[in-house]
């Protein structure tokens, strides 16, 4: 598995490291974050099963990820209420 800062997201690999299946299996909880916003970002869930799409609404509704895909990592740390921690899974 490549390092986090050496992912670079298509859409093959975001949809692996979003179902931690494939290339990413073992993905962190931040490579997940990552691959969930750039779904969002590129618009990419409406193509995919609706399950993506309800994952992306959720994800926004609760301000980890905007519609732009931007990520709030703080906001992310705030629902942990603690440092982030990768080994945590907010996505089931």
């Amino acid at each position: 598995m490549a390092k986090e800062e050496d992912v670079v997201f298509n859409i093959y690999l975001a949809v692996a490291y979003a179902e931690g299946l494939g290339q990413g299996d073992g993905a962190t909880q931040r490579q997940q974050i990552r691959a969930w916003a750039y779904i969002i970002k590129h618009d990419l869930a409406k193509g995919l099963q609706d399950w993506f799409g309800r994952t992306c609404n959720t994800l926004i509704q609760q301000g980890f990820v905007d519609k732009e895909g931007n990520i709030s990592w703080k906001q992310l740390d705030d629902k942990e209420g603690n440092a982030y921690d990768d080994d945590e899974s907010l996505i089931k």
